[in-house]
């Protein structure tokens, strides 16, 4: 019988909830425990800002300045503020309802290493963005966009992951995934599907995730950029791949076609990729890119051992050995996995 090795599978050990908890519904509740700071201030006599409120049963960002001059806000409180701390395994939702709208402004979830972020001087564009960890993910309903913003470790990027879709009016929620220390996924739901739109890293010894809020985009009055409902904390989905059927033992004769497969489940998009093992080279199999990969001719003399290493871009890869088995028709090898101890053949 042919062996199937799984030589790597890593595991993380998520202290994930047990269940789903609204930590704010936003539905006319107080307010207070957030702390509305403008953080980008273009209007060089200084901008009123941006205003958030939930008097309408939902929270709602509205421009409170006058002219057009870009301005940004983060409306952010302390994590342990909340009946529940969004903590490593979680995944921090807001459900969003979003209408159409020309003017492009931003509407959108944030972490924070703070509550109380610098705020901006007088047209100020840059600075005080850069002096605290922080990321955002926004819609931009003008745009048809969902953008994402950062600051790591003094870093300021803006809008460098824009995800283009069809129509952001179909977009009913988005979402922070909190997967190891400092590694967090930024998502959004539409049309029933969720995406995830980027993935950011902050340095050893962050506080990011101290706070939670919103972040707006906002500079002119009378835009409607939508509503925000129920704040939640859920169970973050195993972020590892997880494999539950290996390549099924066969028989493979010198000179004839082999099939080999893997089922393997996971958050976010499996990738694949088949690779054979010689004696002396291992070798990526150009266009083996899928869960099975059909061998057109197995065999020459020597050794060739096939794996595959399935990626999801958020958990350890996964590497899945496979060896032909002493009942196969040609020179095989049959000892440890590549890289172990053991004595290959020449």
């Amino acid at each position: 019988m042919k062996k199937i090795s799984v030589v790597m599978m890593c595991l993380l050990a998520l202290a994930a909830r047990a269940q789903v908890t609204v930590i704010d519904p936003l539905n006319g509740n107080s307010l207070t425990r957030y702390t509305d700071t403008l953080v980008l201030d273009n209007s060089s006599g200084g901008g009123a800002g941006i205003s958030f409120s939930d008097s309408s049963s939902a929270l709602v960002a509205s421009y409170v300045g006058t002219g057009i001059t870009p301005e940004q806000a983060l409306f952010l409180a302390p994590t342990n503020s909340f009946s529940a701390t969004f903590t490593v395994g979680d995944v921090l939702t807001v459900n969003t309802t979003v209408p159409g709208e020309t003017n492009q402004e931003d509407f959108g979830l944030a972490i924070s290493a703070t509550n109380l972020p610098p705020a901006a001087a007088s047209g100020n564009s840059f600075s005080s963005r850069a002096l605290f960890d922080w990321a955002s993910i926004s819609i931009r309903p003008s745009q048809n966009s969902i953008r994402i913003n950062t600051s790591t470790n003094g870093v300021l990027t803006t809008a460098a992951n824009v995800v283009n879709i069809s129509n952001a009016t179909n977009i009913t929620q988005l979402f922070i995934q909190w997967n190891t220390t400092n590694a967090f996924s930024l998502g959004f739901v539409s049309n029933g599907v969720s995406f995830i739109a980027a993935r950011v890293a902050f340095t050893a010894g962050s506080k990011i995730g101290n706070a939670i809020g919103f972040y707006g985009d906002i500079r002119s009055a009378g835009v409607s950029l939508g509503s925000f409902t129920n704040l939640t904390l859920a169970p973050l989905v195993n972020p590892n791949i997880i494999i539950s059927q290996q390549p099924s033992n066969q028989t493979a004769a010198l000179g004839k076609p082999a099939g080999l497969s893997v089922t393997a489940a996971g958050p976010g998009t499996l990738g694949y990729q088949w690779y054979f093992l010689t004696a002396t080279s291992t070798n990526g199999i150009a266009g083996a890119t899928n869960a099975a990969y059909n061998i057109a001719s197995e065999g020459s003399l020597g050794v060739t051992n096939y794996y595959v290493i399935i990626t999801n871009g958020i958990s350890t890869p996964v590497t899945v050995w496979w060896r032909p088995s002493p009942s196969a028709r040609h020179p095989i090898w049959n000892g440890p996995e590549p890289g172990r101890a053991g004595t290959r053949p020449v």
